[in-house]
């Protein structure tokens, strides 16, 4: 997977204490990018 996905997914970390739903699916989005691409 491209390693630049993975990084547009940090970009909407500020607001995590507004939306801590958004917040914990894009981390889990992330943690996803992160594992296919060290594999």
């Amino acid at each position: 997977m491209n390693p630049t996905i993975c990084f547009t997914h940090l970009a909407p970390l500020i607001p995590h204490v507004q939306y801590p739903y958004l917040f914990l699916v894009i981390d889990y989005a992330f943690l996803i990018c992160i594992t296919h691409s060290t594999w």
